[in-house]
């Protein structure tokens, strides 16, 4: 802008790497830290994915926790999903909507994967009861027992008779006479003008 309005001479925007690792502008002159910024990533992320799936943004939030790496290093971050609204058509989801939020991360943020420490699931107190446990014996043979007793089917009806090409052949044949005995040539008069 100063270059177009004079002044001094205009400098090069940073980039977005020195922009977050560079102090704020302003009267605090504050440094942006790299989790506040991995913070705002997640909300933004989050935000994408509730929106993208459908499901109420009060149902689920994260919190990103700063992990003090293991003999030194870098700082990770573990986000952890807290779902806020008992809803138990959801839970099968879970593991789907944390590998889409993990993919919408990446496409923003290529380098998540050097400081993303993991993610972890936790159930609010939220209203509504959970369903009782399943009995004992389903954990055991390893398949899920259905909640209730399956429906039988019903043997599918049969439709109305085929016709054969006779048949269809007979009824256009009997549509013809009808037709031809019924299309005496109309007595329209000529058109006229009309006279106002």
């Amino acid at each position: 802008m100063q270059k177009l309005f004079g002044g001094a001479e205009a400098q090069p925007l940073p980039s977005a790497r020195s922009r977050a690792s560079a102090p704020q502008g302003g009267s605090e002159g504050r440094a942006v830290s790299p989790i506040s910024m991995r913070r705002e990533l997640l909300r933004l992320a989050l935000r994408q994915s509730l929106l993208k799936n459908g499901i109420p943004s009060s149902w689920i939030v994260a919190e990103a926790l700063e992990v003090s790496p293991r003999g030194g290093g870098t700082p990770g971050v573990h986000i952890r999903l807290v779902m806020q609204h008992w809803e138990p058509r959801l839970l099968p989801y879970t593991l789907s909507f944390q590998q889409d939020l993990e993919q919408r991360l990446l496409a923003v943020e290529p380098e998540v994967r050097s400081w993303l420490r993991g993610f972890s699931w936790q159930y609010a107190k939220v209203e509504g009861e959970p369903g009782p446990m399943p009995d004992p014996a389903t954990w055991a043979d390893g398949t899920p027992q259905p909640e209730s007793a399956p429906v039988a089917m019903e043997p599918p009806q049969p439709g109305p008779p085929r016709k054969t090409k006779e048949d269809l052949a007979r009824l256009f044949a009997q549509q013809d006479r009808i037709r031809a005995r019924d299309e005496a040539p109309p007595d329209f008069a000529p058109t006229q003008p009309a006279s106002w």
